[in-house]
């Protein structure tokens, strides 16, 4: 799998709300993870932390 975004950031914006867009991207500059609580926990060691924080995507 190639790594980085399979498509340009704009398309990706389109699809989301810009402000919502705006706060998670902050938060993301501060050091908070998102993604998925398995991948959150997967990264943590990875990362050199141990507390659980950040932005979790709920499974579908």
């Amino acid at each position: 799998m190639p790594e980085g975004l399979p498509f340009r950031l704009v398309d990706y914006l389109e699809l989301v709300d810009s402000d919502e867009w705006l706060d998670i991207y902050a938060q993301v500059e501060k050091g908070t993870l998102v993604g998925t609580e398995t991948s959150i926990k997967d990264a943590l060691p990875l990362l050199g932390r141990t507390r659980l924080c950040g932005f979790r995507i709920p499974v579908s």
